[in-house]
């Protein structure tokens, strides 16, 4: 049923296969993913990072939590796209908590109330959170990282089952409207194009890039719309630019690109990943 609240605990999915399942072997592995040569800003409203496994997308994803490392958000929205079950609408995460093998980490309810207030397409449910079977992992691996470099925090984990532009426009703005003055944190979870070779692949996500830092959402959706660039996360990507802008950070910084076939040796069919902030 939605919006039907419950005390239940979203317990791991791809511990083990996307990430380390063992705490101290996971630990260490963030501890190398965080260790690079980044400046840390501190007035960044969002963020895009990547969601592949560790093993792949990892360097990146270390880039863009060791950039925002130095600060300290009492909220992390988190937004993500459903890869294994497709629903007409956006779905927060109606539980308790999710968990991974650093521990749970607590859903910021109130804030929760305050977005499924405005009615559909927004609720809260189980849809793209569920962890058994073959579970979602986009919002699952970006924990281990943010339970590394924040100590005190909330969580409002959020799947977009359908990504059109209105749920976009309508995400983007009750995220701004509800986070005004709070102290908060917006990340995108997305990768960039998907299976094309190498060559193609750095073409298609250069021009990815080229419309993010424009800082125009309409301009970027209409892109992903027509399948001239590509992003599985592009509806969370423009949801978070649009409330970002509205929160004072219009400006986008690319961080690192990179995609599988610079970490793998087969560059005939890559993934692409980037990591990108939304400052001032």
């Amino acid at each position: 049923m939605k919006n039907e609240i419950t005390r239940e605990i979203r317990k791991p999915a791809v511990a083990g296969s996307f990430y380390p399942r063992e705490e101290e072997n996971l630990k260490k592995t963030l501890e190398e993913l965080l260790s690079v040569d980044v400046s840390p800003v501190h007035d960044a409203r969002g963020l895009v990072v990547p969601h592949a496994g560790y093993m792949f997308s990892g360097s990146v994803a270390g880039t863009a939590y060791a950039s925002v490392s130095k600060m300290s958000p009492e909220i992390v929205v988190m937004i993500g796209p459903s890869h294994r079950e497709y629903f007409d609408g956006i779905c927060i995460y109606n539980g308790k908590a999710y968990e991974t093998p650093l521990g749970e980490v607590e859903v910021e309810a109130s804030l929760r109330e305050k977005l499924i207030q405005a009615g559909e397409p927004i609720w809260a449910g189980l849809e793209g959170h569920r962890s058994n079977g073959d579970g979602e992992h986009c919002l699952e691996v970006q924990l281990p990282f943010l339970q590394t470099i924040f100590d005190d925090f909330k969580i409002l984990p959020i799947i977009m089952g359908d990504q059109r532009w209105d749920y976009c426009e309508l995400l983007g703005d009750l995220l701004a409207q509800a986070l005004q003055g709070s102290n908060a944190l917006i990340i995108a979870s997305s990768d960039l194009s998907h299976y094309h070779s190498y060559e193609v692949a750095q073409s298609i996500d250069a021009q990815f890039i080229l419309l993010l830092e424009k800082s125009n959402p309409r301009e970027l959706a209409i892109a992903l719309e027509r399948k001239e660039v590509e992003a599985c996360g592009g509806g969370p990507v423009v949801a978070t630019l649009i409330a970002s802008k509205k929160l004072g950070a219009p400006r986008v910084q690319t961080l690192l690109y990179r995609n599988s076939g610079d970490v793998w040796v087969d560059k005939t069919r890559v993934v692409g990943y980037l990591a990108a902030l939304f400052v001032p």
